[in-house]
């Protein structure tokens, strides 16, 4: 589990110009750590241009979700950066949970000089919340030997199940059917102690589902049924949850602790998640053509091919929009008759177009700032340039930057190699700031 922390590059949006950098506070691909500062999103998730999405710990504008480049960022120690922003703590159950299985032997060492009998993981989530304030500096832990004294079995008994079974708390399951791509998320919502008939219940509830493409890819012949294939198939989806059996009981034994019971609900949840898995397979076979006035589905739709086919080629449609291309050559693609190279190459001049406009585009000396990259050659090249005020150095940074960042636009936009350019496309934000900044300073050494 690891936390970044530094200054991080960006291309050309509403929000920055391409070479701007903002200093992330903290950037984790810890679900749990999330939590904890009451922030969640997706993790390990690769974009065009090979950044990974990331939890913003204090995000900007409200978006949790971050896209970094890790070598731009230096790694913190997580109990470090815990320990100098818990103010900002905002769930310390979820903070417990989490040093619970990243500092387990500390917070074990922590719990027996309190209280030499206990074990961590046998407390009751009040007790372990005291703990962890005193690990992090929050608080001083006066009343937790008491606390653990007085704990009541039931308690820590019910605290430890649900635990164990969060612990192991989502599944997202992937249908392929009617030739579409449909992703399930399943999570546990919620668990039950019946004691008086020895049973755990533990309830799920569905996620927002994910269906793979957008309508605005159907195109040509056939369009209109396939586009209400594609859209009624999706309104059923968003209600997949509706008449499921998400509830189930499990037996735990009275004579074994509140651990092994623990492990045993755990290990019997995968049963729960292969029900529901298949509550939704027969529900989503179920689904009529005629509901949506069709005589029949289609087992091709091209909105998840081209999904699909631009995941594979590393392309976001925002940048690369799936038009002027050969749908014929993303069926006969999809339908595994030719290779994505060979897709590529034949469709290599309107590819050529689209990259080289959109990296000429993000290199546009309106949507650069050239400030950024002048200031960072002078910063780098200044020792040797003592002849020079840095004031001077400067003003003439920035003509050099705007020369160069143009130049390196234009370069682009006339860029008739297909494979140089999908390098270029996929390259990181940094790849393309250390060439302008080299650039930049070697222009200046020259003067």
């Amino acid at each position: 589990m690891t936390i970044y922390q530094g200054y991080m590059s960006h291309k050309a949006s509403k929000e920055h110009l391409t070479g701007e950098k903002r200093f992330v506070e903290g950037a984790t691909d810890s679900s749990a750590l999330g939590r904890a500062f009451g922030v969640w999103g997706n993790t390990n998730q690769t974009s065009s241009n090979n950044k990974i999405s990331m939890i913003d710990l204090f995000p900007e504008n409200g978006n949790m979700n971050i896209f970094v480049d890790p070598a731009e960022l230096d790694t913190v120690d997580d109990v470090k950066f815990i320990r100098e922003h818990k103010d900002q703590v905002a769930d310390l159950k979820a903070l417990a949970d989490y040093l619970g299985v990243a500092r387990q032997s500390e917070l074990q060492a922590l719990t027996k000089r309190i209280s030499p009998m206990a074990d961590y993981n046998k407390l009751t989530n009040e007790v372990r919340k005291k703990i962890v304030e005193v690990y992090i500096g929050r608080g001083d832990g006066e009343d937790i030997k008491k606390m653990i004294q007085e704990q009541e079995f039931d308690t820590v008994f019910k605290d430890v199940i649900d635990r164990y079974v969060k612990s192991k708390h989502q599944k997202t399951f992937e249908y392929k059917i009617y030739g579409m791509d449909i992703f399930q998320p399943v999570l546990v919502y919620n668990t039950q102690v019946i004691d008086n008939r020895k049973l755990v219940n533990v309830t799920y509830t569905l996620g927002k589902a994910t269906v793979l493409g957008s309508a605005s890819s159907i195109k040509g012949a056939g369009a209109k049924d396939l586009k209400a294939q594609f859209a009624g198939i999706k309104k059923v989806v968003a209600t997949l949850g509706e008449g499921l059996e998400l509830s189930f009981n499990h037996t735990y034994d009275p004579d074994l602790t509140p651990t092994e019971n623990g492990e045993e609900i755990r290990d019997k949840l995968s049963g729960d998640f292969s029900n529901i898995r298949k509550q939704i397979k027969a529900k989503l076979e179920a689904i009529d053509p005629a509901d949506f006035e069709l005589a029949e589905f289609s087992d091709y739709i091209p909105a998840t091919a081209v999904k699909q086919l631009w995941d594979e080629l590393g392309f976001a449609s925002t940048d690369i929009a799936p038009t002027r291309i050969d749908m014929d050559d993303v069926k006969m693609w999809y339908k595994k008759e030719i290779t994505t190279q060979e897709f590529l190459q034949r469709n290599a001049s309107a590819f050529i177009a689209k990259l080289s406009k959109t990296l000429a585009e993000r290199f546009e000396v309106e949507n650069v700032s050239c400030e950024t990259y002048a200031q960072t050659a002078v910063d780098e090249c200044k020792d040797d340039l003592r002849g020079a005020s840095v004031g001077e150095l400067t003003e003439l940074a920035q003509k050099e930057a705007e020369i160069v960042v143009g130049q390196y636009s234009e370069k682009l936009r006339n860029l008739d190699d297909l494979e140089q350019l999908i390098t270029l496309y996929r390259s990181s934000n940094s790849v393309h700031d250390r060439k302008l900044v080299d650039k930049i300073k070697e222009n200046l050494m020259r003067k």
